[in-house]
């Protein structure tokens, strides 16, 4: 900090100080300053900001535990990718338009495809008009290993049902080891949003759409 503060001061100083020294030769007529230099103007590029990241993921054993919040509750290898682009006009150009586009933890293996991933993306021309794109997944396991004489939707699993048949209609003789295996119990969320503005002279036009389904 003290160093840094130094670099300040003396940086004004010198300001201060070159004025004076200008005038003073100008005074007694020693040099003309004329007219100042003339300045390069740089070339409008586009400016890119771009990052994609690939990586491979691993489970050595399954476990609902493990992948209860992150959809990774099989054993196996699968890739793992995340990316962020930019692009825009120049800053000293007329070229006003954008786009941006993110996404995170697009997995694929495990049995799942991006179980916890998330997607945006954005483009239009700044001050006219633009869209907007978002994805959004979210997985939750509650166990891998559940058993229920009842199917899914309710009715009686098979085995329970054959053997509730073989005894006379009478449910509770069935029970014990009868059970019907469901395998892995949980759910799974996938949201998309859509939206857009267009400006209409002093109006500002925007509409938004979203889906979500559940599973």
């Amino acid at each position: 900090m003290t160093t840094r503060n130094i670099l300040k001061a003396a940086a004004f100083a010198c300001a201060c100080m070159l004025p004076l020294t200008v005038a003073a030769h100008a005074d007694d007529n020693s040099f003309d300053i004329g007219a100042a230099p003339a300045t390069a103007t740089a070339a409008a590029t586009p400016d890119y900001d771009n990052e994609v990241t690939v990586g491979i993921d691993g489970v050595t054993k399954r476990s609902a535990v493990f992948g209860r919040y992150n959809g990774e509750t099989e054993s196996g290898a699968g890739l793992t990718g995340s990316a962020d682009l930019n692009a825009r006009g120049a800053w000293n150009g007329s070229d006003a338009d954008y786009f941006h586009f993110d996404a995170n933890d697009v997995n694929i293996g495990q049995g799942h495809v991006g179980p916890e991933a998330s997607a945006n993306a954005k483009l239009g021309e700044q001050g006219k008009w633009g869209m907007n794109f978002g994805y959004d997944a979210m997985t939750y396991t509650a166990t891998d290993h559940f058993t229920t004489v009842f199917n899914k939707d309710g009715t009686w699993g098979s085995a329970f049902a054959a053997a509730v048949a073989a005894n006379a209609g009478v449910p509770t003789v069935a029970l014990g080891s009868t059970n019907e295996m469901t395998g892995t119990v949980g759910t799974r969320r996938d949201k998309g949003i859509l939206g857009g503005n267009y400006k209409l002279g002093k109006w500002l036009l925007s509409s938004s759409f979203s889906e979500e389904h559940k599973e």
